[in-house]
């Protein structure tokens, strides 16, 4: 078989392919690096967590089991379900859901970060740290929560 020459055609159709492969390639490694993310977070609050302090930053206020007279605990369920509970009581059951949100909607360039929204409500930047689930709902003068593992 005697190879087919060279030419420009043949160069353009050889350079869009190399270009198609590599895109492609490039955005399923996205995708996948940002549903592994979100399976990460699921995966992170997923089980019991055991309510440690409430701080709310606008009145400057601190609120304990203690200070309260009672013991709360939060369970993120695998099926996108929250439940609460008071004194081993189950007083709220909420569907919950993992998002991005963008921190800067007029800029085509900025960062998203993960949040969390529960029943539909305000999201909530969390953190699941060291056994320690912190929920913030600062920057829309919430409390900041923070919850501690149960094994």
């Amino acid at each position: 078989m005697i190879p087919k020459a060279i030419t420009p055609k043949n160069q353009i159709t050889y350079l869009i392919t190399l270009i198609g492969i590599v895109y492609l390639s490039m955005a399923c490694t996205d995708e996948k690096l940002v549903y592994n993310a979100l399976d990460e977070a699921y995966k992170s609050l997923q089980g019991e967590w055991q309510w440690i302090k409430t701080e709310s930053p606008r009145t400057r206020s601190e609120f304990t089991p203690a200070s309260e007279g009672y013991q709360e605990k939060i369970v993120f369920k695998t099926n996108d379900t929250v439940e609460y509970y008071r004194d081993e009581v189950l007083s709220h059951k909420y569907p919950y859901q993992l998002k991005y949100r963008i921190d800067n909607s007029l800029d085509a360039n900025s960062d998203s970060t993960l949040v969390l929204v529960i029943n539909k409500g305000t999201e909530s930047y969390f953190s699941t740290e060291n056994d320690t689930l912190i929920i913030n709902q600062s920057y829309v003068d919430g409390p900041v929560t923070y919850y501690r593992k149960r094994n």
